[in-house]
């Protein structure tokens, strides 16, 4: 379904376990060139329910301590706000499915935005399902992981409000083109295996993981761009057991869709997932063998003429990850480091691109705390479509493809693309102190993203509206007053820094640098 890009486990007829609903079956349709039925392709399952040297801006010689912040605090959640007033829907639905409908939307206030926006109905507990979901997706800040925008509670409804990629999902990539070339087929596994190991080094199993999951940031056909949505069946897996049966049964694991005795599973059924959706890329088939296959607990060994074209690296990856034994799978970090996606490692970005970015970085850290913050705020919320320069300078720079970047990787950067001297260690580290904006030890996407767009946060309407909703706690009425700064601040962890009069103090600051009025309000 072109532009479907948002978590929605079940928007597609058939599509995955969960206990609130149970989708509708589709009719059998053939991947050309195979006699598959793409009912069982789809994931469902009957009766089952959810340049160098150049001299570059010195960082301050003495900085003042500053606080850390929990960037998540400025992904606005509006209770009993009015999201009609601020998206206009468009007639017709992305998907319909058990969890609720998806609808492409249009930002009134800011132009030419898209968004897609989930509207679910709560039942029973599915207020906590809800909760889980906005949590995980808040948590989790990759270029490979669809973004959340912010969510709105009606009370019996909610709606969460993402990124909108418009280049279809993946399953629909394969009809259209009939088939994935290997080069293709390991660009988008690449991609994928970053994102799960981010979220596994983060605590969180996707379990739900396929082809319809994986979506394209454009409908330029020679993009590979992907994003992992849908998160509705995620779990923190270091807080509680997995043992519940969920997922889709041509992609779920084994350990998965069977539970022995209630035993628990782990992360590593992703992996399974993973290899099922490599499957289904090189050869149009899932690695089921008939009605019985998974009792027969033997590993997957692929054969016929389809494999026998493949590289033998291709499948050496696929075997590996659909091992029967879970302990037998390689982790994420181990597929991103398998031969096969090493023989087609990504394009360098321009070199000016990247001296560029890496000057934007050392002036980001020249900012004042509210400033970093007002674009950190824009860099949750601006779409991602002029940011591809960008999005690949971050993972040349990210060499171990977690999501992060640390220090070493951080250096390694300067030194290569501005040479040696560029700039001494400890400017290094104190850059990298204030880049690190939520403390945490390392500098995240969205961090990056900030500190990377560098004059395109002050020159673009869009990004200025983005800062601006962050702060406007009232949403409706259009104006920051001098308290919903302070209440920002303060939500955003610098009360544990700072006391609440001192947040005041720079919230009255702030409002008097921008209002010229003198008045505590500004628009």
């Amino acid at each position: 379904m072109p532009g479907l890009s948002l978590p929605l486990g079940a928007v597609r007829p058939g599509a995955s376990k969960s206990p609130q609903a149970t989708p509708p079956a589709s009719p059998a349709r053939s991947l050309p060139g195979t006699l598959l039925p793409l009912t069982g392709l789809r994931g469902s399952s009957p009766g089952v329910s959810p340049s160098k040297g150049e001299p570059l801006p010195s960082p301050p010689k003495s900085p003042q301590p500053t606080p850390s912040f929990d960037l998540k605090a400025l992904i606005p959640d509006h209770l009993d706000e009015d999201i009609f007033a601020r998206y206009d829907f468009d007639d017709k639905e992305l998907g319909v499915g058990g969890f609720g409908s998806v609808y492409l939307a249009k930002d009134r206030k800011m132009a030419d935005r898209q968004v897609a926006i989930k509207k679910v109905m709560l039942d029973g507990d599915m207020r906590q399902n809800f909760q889980q979901e906005v949590r995980i997706m808040k948590e989790l800040d990759h270029p490979n992981i669809c973004r959340v925008y912010e969510s709105y509670d009606h009370g019996r409804h909610v709606f969460f409000v993402m990124e909108y990629c418009a280049g279809g999902d993946l399953f629909d990539r394969i009809l259209r083109q009939g088939g994935i070339s290997e080069a293709e087929a390991a660009e988008i596994l690449r991609q994928v295996a970053g994102a799960l190991k981010h979220a596994h080094e983060k605590g969180v199993a996707h379990r739900d993981l396929k082809p319809e999951n994986v979506c394209f940031c454009s409908e330029d056909m020679q993009d590979t761009r992907v994003k992992v949505i849908d998160w509705g069946l995620g779990f923190y897996f270091r807080r509680s057991r997995m043992n519940t049966a969920v997922g889709s049964g041509a992609y779920a694991a084994p350990e998965v869709q069977r539970p022995v005795g209630g035993g628990a599973y782990t992360s590593a059924c992703d992996l399974w997932s993973l290899g099922a959706m490599a499957c289904v890329m090189l050869s149009g088939e899932p690695p089921n063998y008939g009605g019985n296959a998974f009792d027969e607990q033997h590993d997957f060994a692929p054969h016929g003429p389809i494999w026998e074209k493949m590289s033998s690296d291709a499948r050496s990856l696929v075997t590996s990850l659909l091992k029967w034994d879970p302990s037998q799978r390689p982790s994420a970090d181990q597929v991103l480091n398998h031969a096969w996606l090493r023989t087609y490692d990504e394009q360098p970005s321009i070199m000016s691109s990247k001296t560029e970015v890496l000057k934007n970085l050392r002036r980001f850290s020249n900012n004042s705390t509210f400033l970093s913050l007002c674009a950190a705020s824009v860099a949750q919320q601006l779409s991602r479509r002029g940011l591809k320069e960008l999005e690949q300078v971050f993972k040349e720079l990210d060499a171990n493809g977690d999501g992060i970047l640390e220090l070493h990787e951080v250096r390694a950067g300067f030194q290569q693309i501005l040479g040696r001297g560029s700039a001494p260690l400890e400017e290094i580290e104190e850059m990298f102190s204030r880049l690190d904006i939520d403390g945490s030890g390392a500098i995240d996407y969205t961090e990056f993203l900030a500190a990377g767009m560098g004059n395109r946060v002050n020159s673009e309407v869009e990004a200025l509206w983005a800062a601006f909703k962050a702060f406007d706690v009232h949403e409706s009425d259009g104006n920051i007053t001098e308290a919903e700064i302070a209440h920002v601040l303060f939500e955003a962890g610098a009360g544990r820094v700072w006391s609440a009069e001192k947040c005041q103090e720079l919230a009255r600051e702030v409002v008097q640098q921008f209002d010229r009025s003198s008045e505590s309000v500004y628009d």
